[in-house]
Order: C-alpha cells, then sequence, then structure tokens
C-alpha cells in the first residue's frame, strides 16, 4: 500500500534521459516518489485508496519560479504607465503605506497565483523596498505562502542605502513614523531566518537579498563594502545562499571589487552583460534567472544564448506579478523563445525541450535543490502537475514537449501535487476558500492604496486609447 498512485498519463519525466512514458504511472509515498513506469507494471505492484487518473493528461514536474515579487500581487497595473516613476512610488508605498496584514494578504493571493499556474515553487523577492524594520512583515507573508501550502525561498535583507530608512507603522490606522539602520535591518534579517529555520518546514527556506547589485556601480562600492561584508558573514554563518537583481557592469564590480559570485548565487535580470562578465559568472558558477517579461529587458536583452553556450546556468522566471505581468510561467516560456529568436532571426534558437528544462530541473538547479526537485525521479520529492490535454488549443496531444513550451498555459493545470499532497485537483483548491481570498484581496488592495495615496494611479492615463504610444 503507497500514499498515492498517479496511473494513465504521459509522464513527461524530464529524468537524464529525457524520458517520456505515455500510459505511465506514479507511486507515491511519505511525499517521494517510490516507482515511476507503466501503468500496466505499477498497478501490478502497487496498492492506494488514493489514485489519480491522469488519463489524457500530461504529468511533469512541478514548475519552478526562481524570481518573483513580495508585495506586488495587491498592485498590479498600478501606476505602469509611470515608468520612470514606478520604482521610487512603489519603495515608498511598501515602506510606508503596508501593514502586516498587507503582507500576509499578498502573501496568500500570490502563492494562490502560482499554486493554479502550476507553480509549485517560487522565490519571493522582499528585496531592497523590503519592510526590514521589523519582522512581522515577512513573517505575516511567509504565513499567507503556507496556508497556501506552496514550496517557497522568501528573499530579504536591508533596504537600499542611504541609512537610515524611513518606515510608517500603522496603529489604529494612524501611521506612526520610525527609522531603520543598516543593521537594524540586518539584525531583523536574521530574527526571520530564526524564526523559519527553528519551525523546521522544508517547503520554507530564506535567502539573502542584498540591495548592492541593485543600485551598485564602482562609485557605491567604498559605502557599500562594510555592509556587503556584514551580509557575507551572516550568509556564512547560517549557511545562506544570496539572490538578488543585476545589471550591465555590476556583474564585474560584485567579482572583483566585492567577492561577491559563487555557485551560492542566483542574479535576476542579468541585462547588458559584456563577454567578459557571461565568463565571470560560467566561472564561479553563479546562477541567472532570465524575466523575459520584465521592462529591464526592453532597452537591453539578457544575452540568454550566450549564457548557456558558456555553460551559465539560466532558469526562466516570472519576475512577478507588478506592474505588468503574472505568475504563469508557461507564457514565459513563449516570450523567452520568441526574444532570442528575434534577436538572432534564427527559429532555431532556444528549442522548446531547453525552456521546458529552465522551468524544471535547471531552475531547481539555480535554486540549490536539484537533489530534490525539478524532475520526476525516484526519490525525488513528489511536486507534480497534471495538465489536461483535452482541449481544442492542445488537441492533437502528440509531440508532448512541443504542446507544452507552445501551447500549454496556466490555466490548463487540472492537478498539483505538493511533497505527495493534492493541493489542487480538477482546477479547484478545496483546502481553501478562493472567493473569500480574493474578496480579502480586493479589500485590502484598496485599503492600501487609500494610504499610500496611490488613487492618482489608477485612472487611465492620457494617450492609452487612439495612439501608438503613451
Amino acid at each position: 500500500m503507497v500514499d498515492t498512485l498517479i496511473t494513465n498519463g504521459i509522464l513527461l519525466t524530464i529524468d537524464n534521459k529525457r524520458r517520456i512514458i505515455y500510459n505511465g504511472a506514479i507511486a507515491i509515498d511519505k511525499g517521494r516518489i517510490l516507482d515511476i513506469g507503466t501503468t500496466k507494471a505499477l498497478e501490478s505492484t502497487y496498492s492506494s485508496d488514493i489514485v489519480i487518473d491522469a488519463v489524457n493528461k500530461v504529468v511533469m514536474p512541478g514548475l519552478i519560479d526562481t524570481h518573483g515579487h513580495a508585495g506586488h500581487s495587491l498592485v498590479k497595473t498600478v501606476a505602469e504607465n509611470t515608468r520612470d516613476d514606478w520604482i521610487p512610488i512603489m519603495e515608498t508605498f511598501y515602506r510606508e503605506a503596508t501593514t502586516p496584514k498587507y503582507w500576509y494578504i499578498d502573501g496568500t493571493l500570490s502563492a494562490l497565483e502560482r499554486l493554479k499556474f502550476g507553480v509549485t515553487c517560487g522565490l519571493s523577492y522582499l528585496g531592497s523596498s523590503a519592510r526590514t524594520d521589523d519582522s512581522v512583515y515577512a513573517l505575516q507573508h511567509i504565513k499567507g505562502i503556507r496556508k497556501i501550502g506552496i514550496r517557497d525561498i522568501v528573499a530579504v535583507g536591508p533596504a537600499k542605502p542611504p541609512y537610515p530608512n524611513t518606515y510608517v507603522k500603522w496603529e489604529n490606522n494612524l501611521p506612526l513614523q520610525i527609522q531603520a539602520s543598516f543593521n537594524h535591518n540586518l539584525e531583523v534579517t536574521e530574527q526571520i531566518l530564526l524564526k523559519i529555520r527553528s519551525e523546521k518546514d522544508d517547503q520554507l527556506d530564506i535567502t539573502m537579498s542584498p540591495p548592492t547589485l541593485t543600485v551598485g556601480g564602482i562609485q557605491d562600492v567604498p559605502e557599500l563594502r562594510e555592509e556587503i561584508e556584514s551580509m557575507q558573514e551572516m550568509i556564512e554563518k547560517w549557511n545562506m545562499k544570496l539572490h538578488t537583481h543585476a545589471y550591465t557592469g555590476q556583474i564585474k564590480v560584485a567579482h572583483e571589487e566585492l567577492d561577491l559570485l559563487g555557485s551560492h548565487v542566483s542574479l535576476a535580470h542579468c541585462t547588458g552583460l559584456s563577454k567578459e562578465e557571461i565568463q565571470i559568472l560560467a566561472d564561479t558558477d553563479t546562477k541567472v534567472c532570465h524575466s523575459p517579461s520584465a521592462r529591464s529587458i526592453i532597452p537591453i536583452r539578457c544575452p540568454v544564448v550566450e549564457l548557456l553556450d558558456a555553460g551559465v546556468t539560466v532558469a526562466i522566471s516570472t519576475d512577478g506579478s507588478a506592474p505588468d505581468r503574472t505568475f504563469d510561467l508557461f507564457k514565459e516560456l513563449r516570450q523567452a523563445m520568441s526574444l532570442q529568436r528575434h534577436f538572432f532571426k534564427d527559429e532555431n534558437i532556444m528549442p522548446p525541450g531547453k525552456v521546458i528544462e529552465m522551468v524544471t530541473i535547471d531552475a531547481a538547479k539555480t535554486l540549490g535543490y536539484e537533489k530534490e526537485l525539478g524532475s520526476l525521479e525516484i526519490g525525488k520529492k513528489a511536486d507534480i502537475i497534471l495538465i489536461d490535454m483535452m482541449k481544442p488549443h492542445l488537441v492533437p496531444f502528440f509531440m508532448i514537449p512541443h504542446r507544452i513550451a507552445y501551447e500549454v498555459s496556466g490555466q490548463d493545470v487540472d492537478t498539483v501535487l505538493i511533497n505527495g499532497e493534492v493541493k489542487m485537483e480538477n482546477g479547484k483548491v478545496s483546502h481553501v476558500n478562493e472567493l473569500n481570498i480574493l474578496q480579502k484581496a480586493q479589500e485590502e488592495a484598496q485599503a492600501a492604496i487609500s494610504r499610500g495615496g496611490l488613487e492618482k494611479y489608477l485612472d487611465i492615463p492620457k494617450d492609452f486609447w487612439g495612439h501608438t504610444r503613451y
């Protein structure tokens, strides 16, 4: 007797041989894949009280989103047409208008969206605008994620300089202004780490997210060196990984001036890299999270093909979910292919199989989880999704990897298992009240926008209709 049997599916394993098993089955026990093979073979060997019939469905590893943003889900498209001002607008908003309730509801909503799109593991970047004045904000966000039950890595660390940073704490609907130094931010980061690690929840972890590469250039190094050294000490003390943004020119600085790169580091965006910087990433085994829908890629691309050819591990990520994107990784597969094919004027660039790897096994490697996640193999954690193929845009369902890369969307995900536990079945998440979550998200978004004075950014802007540009 095993906990769960999945039968009659088309298994896209992403194992070392990249096997596709038709009429395949998976035996799951104690949260892990116990066996994998044909339905005939496994049904003759195992029995279970829970049998999931995957007929006309593709069974594949859960998707892994290596870079998304905490806080963004409640401000989708707010101020999206004010690109030059959007980042400072939102940084001020997060520091001065958000409450513990905001972060809890945002965590719940973002995790629910990811789950329904087949993302079983995500990274949530609190980043340079994080509420690290108090641990309650990150911990409430984590509580929201736990309510949904996906796997998540929360990237948290000190906010951007100059210090001290100004925050607003809301008590009885009244604002109280407070300030926090770099050292205070770092102490709060450690508090969050210790709290999560003490709970020994293998579905949640913390990674350090320094602001250095987001603001850095050679001119910033003298002011930031001491702070970076403090963060590196904490990373070594607690065996943490490091995740942050990086752009042109910053890779060289991070390597040569700060000794910041390595196999424990993943960097989002990485646009405009030089050949030298690409080689640095390859030599240091630093990972890259490519977000093809991010606006940072519009003026200058991420050299994905060159990075891959140099031996760099590259994952595709969503950068979700604001100002203008979602957590649908299937959409990002096509965006990633199209961008590189247009640039090289070559439709043979970025084959479907490669981009599927970049949201499964390569994404697992990016986060250091390749021994546990990213493929359907005996002994790995049973993070599995089923895709309903009986739809007009997916039939006929032969050439399965092509169908996944070119036609599947997040809305086609039918069933999701995490640690072998069914979190969604037939498109329904039964362990939470979805409607209640959505209603509370709507209410809190409107309340937060009012606290932050962002109502003016909800209007349809000038030149929205009938023009070729704002």
